[in-house]
């Protein structure tokens, strides 16, 4: 596997193969800090990410999780350079996205381009909206007031992705499915409620 700059090469090994648990903990920990964090500057905000990591660190290096050979100085050095990779593709993410807004009165879209969507519709954009990740049909369902069947849920999901080309001439799909995982607010577009 190829160095990647300022990481140290084991560390980096060691995390992969705990790829799916230590990089879903680090992603969540720093999108739940983005809003806050993001407004103080790249490295500060490096500083209070890392700071809240640091129990699962002390955990996983306690358990032997990761390579024995790694020093503390090396894993804060490369955990700090993650952290400042993924921080920073976040804000870059975040700056490209097409923020759609949906006001009190269930109005949805940007500027003054906007619609009257269906309860129905706003109730599956307001659950998905709360994971960056695909949430399984039958996750929707127990959160949804408005759906209970397989069958409505699809049909209120491509009502919406209708209704959001039609009306605010999206080139992409609001809601996007995958086969046995779920559906997933496109990352092209943030959901923003207003009160």
């Amino acid at each position: 596997m190829a160095k990647k700059e300022g990481i140290e090469p084991k560390f980096l090994e060691s995390l992969e193969k705990k790829s799916l648990p230590i990089h879903k903990k680090i992603r969540e920990q720093i999108e739940e800090s983005m809003q806050v964090f993001n407004k103080l500057g790249v490295e500060e905000s490096v500083n209070k990410i890392y700071e809240s990591l640091n129990p699962i660190l002390k955990k996983l290096s306690s358990k032997e999780e990761l390579a024995p050979s790694i020093t503390p100085l090396s894993m804060e050095e490369s955990m700090r350079h993650i952290i400042r990779e993924e921080l920073e593709y976040l804000i870059k993410k975040d700056e490209e996205q097409i923020v759609l807004e949906i006001d009190s009165k269930n109005y949805v879209g940007f500027d003054d381009n906007k619609f009257e969507l269906n309860s129905g519709g706003i109730d599956i954009l307001r659950i998905l909206s709360e994971y960056n990740q695909y949430l399984a049909v039958k996750h929707i369902l127990e959160k949804s007031g408005s759906h209970h069947t397989d069958g409505s849920l699809r049909k209120g999901i491509a009502s919406v992705n209708r209704k959001m080309k039609i009306n605010l001439k999206l080139e992409n799909k609001v809601i996007l499915g995958k086969r046995g995982s779920g559906y997933i607010i496109n990352p092209l577009y943030k959901i923003r409620f207003k009160k």
